[in-house]
């Protein structure tokens, strides 16, 4: 992508008609090139030797995800000590700045605009001891006052991860130009189990995860690990699991449910892929692959 263009969304826009991408990917085309910036800042800083890429993105930028993503999720083991040192603080710190400038200097984004939220201390997960430390950057999509700006959240928590390996970052090809980041990612196995206490423990359904299950046993292969959940459970202090269970398996059933898990997603993937869910009714299945995940770990 060009280092001259001016603005993030004319960059990615240019690019969507260079590569003949559809145009209502430009949302998530900006995400994915500011979440390949601050991968590549937090590798340069030193960040990515302390955790464990998990969740929807690291499905999307280390095994080859189809459905884009917001955030960027990380796990940093059980006693948190990184959470609570200054020098973790910094090297933070240190890689959004960083992407700042590697921002500015690739969209011609001004960097005095580009806003960094970070957590005054860590949050602790309710009903639990884990805490969570939130960073958040907020870059505008163009250079005029009152533009829209997209927002990225990084966020680090103090659980350990149970099986991960070394993974190259990779993602829509020429999108930007930074060096390959080598990092941690969780294993499809892990990733699963993760879905699996987030079906179940969330207080809302969050169709993002319905899919990702569904990748994850029909395309990467994922097993469930019925112990590797339960310890999760431990891990979040995961409580009333059997009533959990029970209500998710109910709404897992249901049409509506399908209706908006449909609809949901047509925020984070190809219109040729939605229209084959309409087409072969697979709202229907995945649902189902989700319930059987939890029927395998949780029942």
């Amino acid at each position: 992508m060009s280092s001259k263009a001016r603005g993030l969304k004319s960059a990615i826009d240019a690019f969507i008609q260079r590569r003949g991408i559809e145009a209502g990917m430009d949302q998530n085309l900006m995400k994915e090139a500011i979440h390949l910036h601050l991968l590549s800042a937090l590798s340069e800083a030193g960040v990515l030797r302390h955790v464990v890429f998990q969740g929807g993105t690291a499905l999307r930028l280390c095994y080859g995800g189809e459905r884009y993503s917001e955030d960027l999720d990380f796990v940093c083991g059980k006693a948190g000590a990184y959470l609570k040192d200054v020098e973790f603080d910094a090297l933070v710190d240190k890689a959004l700045e960083t992407t700042k400038r590697t921002l500015q200097r690739d969209f011609d984004i001004d960097a005095a605009q580009i806003a960094l939220k970070r957590p005054t201390q860590p949050e602790l997960v309710k009903g639990s001891d884990v805490n969570v430390a939130v960073w958040q950057i907020v870059v505008p999509v163009n250079p005029t006052p009152k533009t829209p700006k997209s927002r990225i959240k990084i966020e680090f928590a103090n659980v350990p991860s149970y099986d991960c390996k070394p993974l190259t970052v990779s993602a829509t090809p020429g999108l930007v130009q930074i060096q390959d980041v080598i990092l941690n990612a969780e294993t499809p196995n892990e990733i699963l189990a993760d879905k699996a206490v987030a079906l179940i423990a969330r207080a809302a359904l969050k169709f993002r995860d319905v899919w990702d299950v569904w990748f994850l046993v029909n395309k990467l292969g994922a097993a469930p690990d019925r112990e590797m959940v339960l310890k999760k459970f431990a891990d979040y202090g995961t409580l009333d699991i059997a009533a959990k269970v029970n209500v998710r398996l109910n709404e897992l059933r249901k049409d509506a449910t399908a209706t908006a898990f449909y609809a949901e997603m047509r925020r984070f993937l190809p219109s040729a892929r939605i229209a084959q869910m309409s087409q072969m009714h697979l709202q229907r299945a995945m649902l189902s692959d989700s319930a059987d995940l939890v029927r395998k770990t949780a029942v």
